[in-house]
């Protein structure tokens, strides 16, 4: 971990990891996750109960970040592994700037409307 955190920044690769990480995630979160849903329960009242079930409810809100931050620390294991530091901390910060987005990601939203 030192070692990552001593090791330079790529900027070209952080802005591209960054930007690829927030579009993932505004993919999942605004368009993937409620069409699989909408696919899976359709509409109406039963498929309102199903959505407000606490599991349906934590999915909705969390899956996407939990996908998008578990593909960076995969691919950051990865390039830690091979000893690509410079890489891997592109992943790390872009990890903790998403996850941070992700936290005001409602008055991010309120932006916008």
């Amino acid at each position: 971990m030192k070692q990552i955190l001593r090791s330079n920044i790529s900027f070209w690769h952080l802005s591209l990891v960054l930007i690829s990480s927030v579009l993932l995630w505004a993919f999942l979160y605004l368009l993937a996750i409620p069409i699989v849903y909408w696919l899976a329960f359709g509409e109406g009242a039963e498929s309102a109960r199903i959505e407000s079930l606490p599991i349906n409810i934590f999915i909705g809100n969390w899956g996407a970040l939990i996908l998008v931050l578990a593909s960076s620390t995969i691919a950051l294991i990865f390039n830690s592994m091979r000893q690509n530091f410079i890489h891997a901390k592109s992943y790390l910060l872009a990890i903790m700037v998403v996850f941070v987005l992700y936290l005001f990601r409602l008055q991010i939203e309120n932006l916008f409307y």
